[in-house]
């Protein structure tokens, strides 16, 4: 049964909090954590401690908070990340201990989720080191070492993460997620070769993660590896005919190699699906374009009615329709654009300025794109844009025909 004077502290502290006088709430909730047994009421002092960014109350606090509840992974984690943010080696490493041995299923995952944190503080240079010194004490544990992977990422020394996650897979070889840190290691050293290595590893021992195949499909992609990209499409399409995300990644490899006829096959068999149908069609349209088919091209690209390719399947139409000066029919669709895409202003107004160029309208032009100019001082873009749109401007400015 909760006493008096501690209900007197728990009212006062809720009152408190209610008025926003937090350093008020703070210190009545932690005296109230001190004379009772229940570490939600410590928990509820840390939060506000880290709230009022309190560093010697919060410490406070949460002795008193693991003192009642040693193996709270909360209260451990942010002893923690006060430990690291404060430099203090030996309470990191002694926490990050006790979160390793209490929860070590657990223990890379939260461990990612603080280094995000620590990374703003600049502290990831010293979790890394702590980690060293975890890594001295608990050698077995494959994630101490995954974790220092991600790190030495984050602070630019790819072969050291490379060793890392090496270590890792030495002790889990048969650990995906590391698997696949190591094959985006490689291929942002540039080594796709080593990148496709690793990844075919791992998809026969996993032949049904779809993530690790996705990502050789990348690999073999980037490498121009056609061939072999599309021996692993169809083994993927031999289990599943109908996956929207392999078919379209099929037809843009044929599009690559030229195979207009296998890629329009592939894509049409995405037009039934209403989530790629859009997407389908607009690459459709691009054939057809690149075919000298321009009526059906553009019937394509008038398919593409909503979606993420809506706005650059309405920008080919245009640029169709300009390249065959139809001028009137570009002016139509613009002014449909306008209304449709307000998003989109700016590049709607430099289609209006060349629209206007080339009807001999070079005062609508100019306005166009002075609008443009300050389109892009509004949203504050960088400079180069900025002086290039502004010598398009110059340029209709001084060079307008003499009547």
């Amino acid at each position: 049964m909760i006493d008096e004077e501690v209900l007197y502290l728990l009212m006062a502290a809720e009152l408190a909090g209610q008025r926003n006088q937090y350093d008020l709430a703070m210190d009545a909730y932690l005296q109230a954590a001190k004379r009772v047994d229940d570490p939600r009421i410590a928990e509820r002092a840390v939060k506000i401690g880290l709230f009022l960014k309190d560093e010697t109350r919060t410490r406070e606090a949460l002795t008193v908070w693991l003192s009642k509840d040693g193996k709270n992974l909360a209260a451990r984690k942010f002893a923690a990340l006060l430990a690291i943010k404060n430099s203090d080696r030996k309470a990191a490493l002694d926490n990050l201990d006790a979160m390793l041995v209490d929860d070590p299923a657990g223990f890379e995952a939260g461990l990612l989720e603080m280094s995000k944190l620590l990374e703003k503080e600049g502290r990831t240079q010293f979790t890394y080191d702590v980690l060293d010194e975890l890594a001295q004490m608990r050698p077995a544990h494959a994630g101490i070492f995954f974790v220092q992977a991600v790190l030495a990422s984050v602070l630019q020394q790819n072969e050291l993460a490379q060793q890392k996650i090496s270590q890792a897979l030495l002790l889990e070889p048969d650990w995906n997620k590391a698997v696949i840190f190591q094959a985006q290691l490689a291929g942002r050293a540039g080594d796709l070769v080593k990148a496709r290595e690793y990844l075919e590893k791992a998809v026969k021992q996993a032949p049904n993660d779809k993530q690790l195949r996705k990502m050789l499909l990348e690999v073999l992609v980037s490498n121009r590896d056609y061939d072999d990209a599309i021996k692993l499409c169809q083994s993927v399409l031999d289990d599943k005919p109908d996956d929207p995300e392999t078919l379209f990644t099929l037809a843009l490899i044929h599009m690559q190699q030229n195979q207009v006829d296998k890629a329009e096959n592939t894509l049409e068999k995405l037009l039934s699906n209403p989530e790629w149908e859009g997407q389908a069609s607009f690459y459709l349209g691009k054939i057809e374009l690149d075919q000298q088919r321009p009526e059906k091209a553009l019937a394509w690209f008038d398919r593409v009615e909503e979606g993420n390719y809506a706005f650059d399947a309405d920008m080919a139409a245009v640029s169709l329709l300009m390249g065959q000066k139809r001028l009137d029919d570009v002016e139509a669709r613009v002014k449909r654009m306008e209304v449709k895409y307000p998003e989109q202003r700016l590049r709607i107004l430099m289609v209006k300025a060349e629209l206007y160029n080339q009807s001999g309208r070079y005062q609508e032009a100019f306005d166009a794109l002075s609008l443009a100019l300050k389109e892009l001082r509004r949203i504050a873009m960088c400079f180069t844009p900025v002086r290039w749109l502004l010598s398009v401007w110059i340029s209709l400015t001084f060079w307008k025909p003499i009547c």
